[in-house]
């Protein structure tokens, strides 16, 4: 059972994989634990939303430093028309194009 990407599912992931960098605390949690806590009562283990997310996530976490240097250049370029509290949702976006 894949993932079929429509509008819904795309911005269903961009919201969720933006909320979960959002919550997560390194120094509280693991990667795992923390997705499992965030999802449990929300989504099944094996939704492939919930899959594709969490893949995400572990994504953006692993590749923190190179996420970081490209999202520093886009805040250099566009940073005055761009929210800073919105850094997580392009670290997904960014993550999920070129490194997925």
């Amino acid at each position: 059972m894949g993932l079929t990407l429509t509008k819904e599912t795309a911005q269903q992931l961009l919201q969720h994989s933006q909320e979960i960098l959002d919550s997560f605390r390194s120094a509280d949690m693991a990667v795992d634990a923390h997705a499992n806590q965030y999802f449990d009562g929300v989504l099944p283990r094996d939704d492939p939303v919930r899959v594709t997310i969490v893949e995400i996530f572990a994504g953006c976490i692993r590749y923190e430093k190179a996420l970081d240097t490209v999202i520093t250049a886009f805040y250099n370029v566009e940073g005055r028309v761009v929210k800073r509290s919105e850094q997580n949702l392009y670290r997904g976006e960014i993550y999920t194009v070129h490194m997925r």
